[in-house]
């Protein structure tokens, strides 16, 4: 299959992962925050531009099937996947890790700073939360203090993002990159979306090969990608963390 987008430091398919993934050759890292499959009718409030009702976008569906495949093509490394903070919701992608062969070790939270208010009679949800499994032995890069977790605003609160409505801040992600992969090592996110995790693979060094359903945001991942390397910009970050 050809590529929507190439360069040296990454390949953007255009197509479902699930017929994508088997085309692909071993990578070191999977990293990515797959459509959740938020049930219908759920309303969730962004920007304080008013409601979006989540039963009319097409990325909420939940992908059936995607975990064994890219843990087929992780050669070893970490498998890392965002996942809704909902209790019932973890254990399910915990169970999924350890069918796909992953061993789990921990987790990494995204807090938000400004968490979006909500419509309904619960806690405002003020963080985001991905379960780190592994496959063959651990590999660790990040010397002897890197938290695990981020503390910021979101792209859709700090109004800079690329205009994806599940778009994670890019800092955590290069944070993830650096501490559990070398320079040029590949990185997969078979749900690319804008290419966060491209882009922070990219800016660490890395090589990337990013799957995105949706040309809208594949076209956007490229114009992205296009970017010089944030070197000076990742090296501060990594180290203000």
């Amino acid at each position: 299959m050809k590529p929507y987008y190439e360069d040296q430091w990454v390949k953007i398919y255009l197509g479902d992962a699930r017929e994508v993934l088997p085309t692909l050759p071993l990578v070191d890292m999977v990293l990515t925050d797959p459509p959740y499959g938020i049930k219908n009718g759920i309303f969730w409030r962004r920007n304080g531009d008013g409601l979006e009702n989540w039963k009319n976008e097409g990325h909420n569906l939940e992908v059936e099937g995607w975990r064994l495949l890219a843990a087929d093509r992780l050669a070893e490394g970490a498998f890392i996947e965002f996942c809704s903070a909902a209790f019932e919701r973890l254990f399910d992608v915990c169970d999924g890790h350890r069918a796909a062969g992953l061993e789990l070790w921990t987790r990494y939270l995204i807090v938000k700073s400004s968490p979006a208010p909500t419509v309904r009679p619960t806690f405002a949800s003020a963080f985001e939360e991905a379960v780190i499994s592994t496959k063959g032995k651990r590999r660790w890069y990040g010397g002897g203090y890197t938290p695990n977790r981020w503390i910021g605003q979101t792209p859709n609160n700090s109004r800079d993002g690329w205009g994806h409505p599940t778009e994670k801040p890019i800092e955590p992600l290069r944070a993830l990159v650096a501490a559990l992969t070398q320079e040029n090592d590949v990185i997969l996110d078979p749900f690319c979306g804008s290419a966060t995790t491209c882009r922070a693979a990219k800016d660490a060094g890395r090589r990337s090969i990013g799957i995105e359903v949706d040309e809208k945001y594949c076209e956007i991942s490229a114009k992205r990608m296009s970017q010089d390397v944030l070197w000076s910009v990742m090296q501060e970050e990594l180290i203000t963390a």
